[in-house]
């Protein structure tokens, strides 16, 4: 490591005289060096002298530096000068007492054996570039050792060389922070802290935090959380961010150099006072057990550094009982200085420091089983939620960058890849892809509101697209029952028959120059944008994700997909009734749509339906069976009778589906894998989504998928999140009184979203009304809404869905859960830098897919405030952990 400092030329073999003095200051401020400690130690021996800090030209002047106070730029070394009243080897013993070290101390020229005279280099591991925090290290330097000469507090102060040198440790690095405490405990040693420390303050132009100087260790979550000010100064060295605290502008301090003498210059010292609060109940028991590093202190059996003492002290500073146990570990060697240790317990106690980390002071980070700081070596009770990784912020305009990167791959690419990129919700993403090249390309978005904006922002780039909205309603009541009943049991052909004979209508209406309703026109517009589809002439469409399967045009070569479609299009779900086949059966017998043979083979295969259905273990996921029915001599048969049944009997019977039987034993959902249909071999996609699954896309797609995640970005806004309850439906249900009246008191008036249920059950609408929640949208209807961006939200609930809803989505995706799969229980997870309880699945795939359920509608709901661009804050009251949350407990 080198050090940049000024050094001068000349070399000298005894203190220069007057004469040759002034010309070392004329000369020594142009030669401005950078030399390793073992090259400044031969410089001093030589007699060269040196000027511990680097200058700079007067403030907006331009010209050569100038070796005074006001033109100092930085600094890395400081330097103590005694003359008298201390040995070097006294001077040492006291270094040790205090943890510090120095990197060189020499001998001067007049240096003798009967009076030694010495001077001493300390090192900083980084130079500080504050004016204001080179005088509090100075001056915490000669507090320390009273009997160095006060000249060396000037900033400007040069020193001659010496004779030899007395003692190196060219490794040894002052830190700052461990300084400040050794300066405390000398005062406090004296009796006389308080007045001493405030005087400190006073010359350095310190702050006051607690009745100490405001010099505290904290972290990069705290910088970016702080507002800049010129009045806080961040140095980082030694594994460390150190916060100077300044009650005045650096200028000010440059314009009155420090001094140590009696004429001292006194600044206007800000006081602050903070509060911390005390875990309770902590088990140091399972500490001693689980923790190496803390069994050692406690039994004495290894002497700890300095350093790692210290960890352990802001890791129990904040515990009850702490104070008591580290002092247990204290008095187990004599080697340890014990009223030093609780002295420094108590200065972590004043700040308020949370845990350092294991990785910063424990020598078995790298090789125990840890978690991320030391009081999370225990297991973690269930009302815990820990935070044992930190996971990396990016700015935002970093990951607009990536994120447009990714996708000027994906699109350029000439492959039929499925390229999914995460990317978090708000960052961009629609206008990503409405401003690039889509000729021959489908977007597939979530709603028709997303598609509807969407659709404005194509018009106003000028591109020519088939829009494929929401089929209309018809006005004729007759033929829209008949649709819906067709639809209702699988029979879309016959539905679009019906409605293609209504637009037929409609056009001849239009030819003969009527008038047509407001319905009729949407019809024709609907129709013909099938139509461009049909005929392949469309060379850009818009559709929703529900269409995606049922639209298969050779002209389209790239599909970009606005959020996660697993959901939404590639898992189907349904119901069928094992009373709706028995029904079909009795049609099938006396149907006079077919013939005796026909009635006789569909009813075969209709009974042996019934029997599968029957005979299925209630609970246990099945695969139907391969029944190839003819579809046309069925719906010929249910046409007269479609009113009567409520299920989807064709798409289960014409699928290879797999079901779950109901413990009644007459409703059977089913889910269906549409992979084939969803993503076609002919076409690539790029799905662009905040919650989509890597490891779910590659259980369906394997090789076929490119998967690249953006990563979390740091949020202008806030989410806070309470854990304590996760307001389940079912914790609701059972005592809905009280879950409104605690989520009114957190929400009071905030746009809330909630469970559906919440706003259609009468019993529920009661209580909303009561307790007077705005409820204005809820789980699995969010993706894409803009209409709450920059506004404070709220989102309440954890959104389970069924354990066969997980079931079901596992065996599309490969894995038949047995009856020991199915249950769930309450344990600990770790997920997204996280470690807390939650009710989930032993295995690992089905856990996935219910876990990715339940933070795609969280994270989904938090995303319509945009907080990753407005300052907004989103109040969250679930006890699922979301990235990027400020944790809370609920009732702090």
């Amino acid at each position: 490591m080198n050090i940049r400092l000024m050094l001068d030329t000349e070399k000298f073999t005894a203190k220069p005289t007057k004469d040759q003095a002034g010309k070392i200051v004329n000369r020594i401020a142009q030669h401005q060096a950078s030399v390793t400690l073992e090259q400044l130690a031969q410089a001093i021996t030589e007699g060269r002298t040196h000027t511990p800090a680097t200058f700079q030209p007067p403030h907006e002047t331009y010209g050569a530096a100038r070796k005074k106070n006001e033109c100092w730029s930085s600094q890395q070394i400081f330097e103590l000068d005694f003359d008298e009243g201390l040995s070097v080897q006294q001077f040492m013993l006291l270094c040790n007492e205090y943890s510090i070290q120095p990197s060189i101390v020499y001998h001067t020229f007049s240096s003798s054996p009967e009076q030694e005279k010495f001077r001493a280099i300390f090192t900083l591991e980084q130079p500080v570039t504050d004016y204001r925090a080179r005088g509090v290290i100075q001056l915490a330097l000669m507090r320390l050792f009273p009997q160095c000469d006060s000249a060396c507090s000037d900033a400007a102060r040069h020193f001659y060389g010496g004779k030899d040198i007395a003692s190196s440790d060219y490794e040894a690095r002052l830190n700052v922070h461990v300084l400040i405490q050794a300066f405390c405990f000398a005062e406090y040693r004296k009796g006389n802290a308080e007045r001493s420390i405030r005087n400190f303050c006073q010359q350095t132009g310190l702050s006051i935090v607690n009745n100490l100087p405001g010099v505290y260790l904290v972290t990069d979550v705290e910088i970016e959380e702080n507002t800049a000010t010129s009045n806080i100064y961040y140095y980082r060295a030694c594994g460390e961010i150190l916060s100077f605290e300044f009650s005045v502008d650096e200028s000010k301090v440059k314009c009155t150099p420090t001094s140590a003498g009696k004429r001292q210059t006194k600044h206007p010292v800000d006081v602050r006072k903070t509060k911390h609060g005390v875990r309770r109940g902590f088990d140091f028991n399972a500490l001693h057990e689980s923790c190496q590093e803390f069994r050692e202190f406690q039994e004495g059996s290894r002497r700890l550094t300095h350093n790692e003492r210290f960890g352990i002290t802001t890791n129990l500073v904040n515990v009850e009982r702490g104070r008591t146990e580290f002092a247990e570990g204290l008095s187990s060697r004599e080697d340890y200085h014990y009223d030093k240790g609780l002295y420094e317990f108590k200065y972590a106690d004043s700040y308020g420091y949370g845990p350092m980390a294991c990785h910063s002071f424990c020598p078995y980070a790298d090789s125990c089983c840890h978690k991320k700081i030391m009081l999370q070596q225990p297991d973690i009770k269930r009302s815990e939620v820990r935070r044992i990784t930190d996971v990396p912020l990016k700015l935002l305009s970093v990951a607009e960058e990536e994120l447009q990167q990714h996708f000027n791959i994906s699109m350029s690419a000439a492959d039929n890849q499925v390229y999914a990129i995460k990317a978090p919700t708000g960052i961009g993403k629609t206008r990503l892809y409405t401003s690039c090249n889509l000729n021959n390309v489908m977007i597939v978005v979530p709603t028709h509101r997303l598609r509807e904006e969407v659709a404005q922002k194509l018009h106003e780039n000028g591109v020519e697209f088939c829009n494929i909205t929401d089929r209309p309603v018809l006005d004729d009541e007759e033929k829209e029952q008949l649709i819906q009943s067709y639809i209702k049991i699988g029979a879309y052909s016959e539905a679009n028959q019906i409605f293609e004979g209504y637009v037929l209508r409609a056009k001849y209406l239009a030819n003969k120059h009527e008038s047509l309703s407001a319905c009729q026109q949407e019809a024709i517009i609907y129709q013909h944008a099938m139509e461009q589809i049909r005929n392949d002439s469309a060379a850009t469409i818009l559709c929703t994700h529900d269409k995606l399967p049922y639209i298969n045009s050779r002209r389209i070569k790239t599909v970009i997909v606005d959020e996660d479609i697993m959901k939404t299009a590639l898992l189907k779900s349904g119901k069928v009734y094992l009373q709706d086949f028995q029904k079909l059966l009795s049609y099938i017998t006396i149907s006079k749509e077919i013939n005796s043979s026909q009635r006789n083979k569909l009813s075969e295969q209709i009974q042996a339906v019934i029997k599968d259905l029957t005979e299925a273990t209630p609970h246990r996921i099945i695969k139907t069976g391969t029944y190839s029915f003819d579809t046309k001599l069925l719906v010929h048969v249910l046409k007269n009778n479609k009113d009567c049944l409520e299920s989807n009997m064709l798409e289960f019977l014409d699928t290879n589906c797999y079901f779950i039987k109901s413990s009644g034993g007459n409703q059977f959902e089913y889910k269906i894998n549409r992979v084939e249909k969803v993503f076609r071999r002919d076409k690539k996609y790029v799905i662009l989504s905040a919650t989509c699954s890597e490891s779910l896309y590659r259980t369906i797609l394997s090789e076929r998928v490119d998967f690249h995640d953006v990563g979390q970005v740091k949020l202008t806004g806030t989410i806070k999140q309470y854990v304590k309850n996760g307001y389940s439906r079912s914790y609701i249900a059972n005592a809905p009184d009280k879950s409104f009246s605690e989520i009114s008191k957190k929400v009071g008036s905030l746009p809330t979203f909630f469970y559906k249920k919440m706003s259609t059950d009468n019993e529920y609408k009661k209580l909303t009304q009561r307790y007077k929640i705005n409820i204005v949208g809820y789980f699995g209807n969010t993706a894409g809404y803009d209409g709450f961006k920059g506004q404070d939200i709220a989102v309440v609930g954890t959104p389970h869905v069924t354990n066969n809803e997980y079931l079901l989505t596992a065996a599309c995706l490969g894995y038949l859960a047995g009856l020991s799969d199915q249950t769930t229980q309450y344990q600990p997870i770790i997920r997204n830098g996280y470690e807390f309880w939650f009710n989930t699945f032993d295995n690992e795939l089905i856990r996935e897919i219910q876990l990715w359920e339940i933070e795609t509608e969280l994270i989904q709901a938090i995303g319509r405030a945009r907080a990753i661009r407005e300052d907004c804050t989103v109040l969250v009251l679930s006890n699922y952990p979301i990235p990027g949350a400020s944790i809370k407990e609920l009732g702090e």
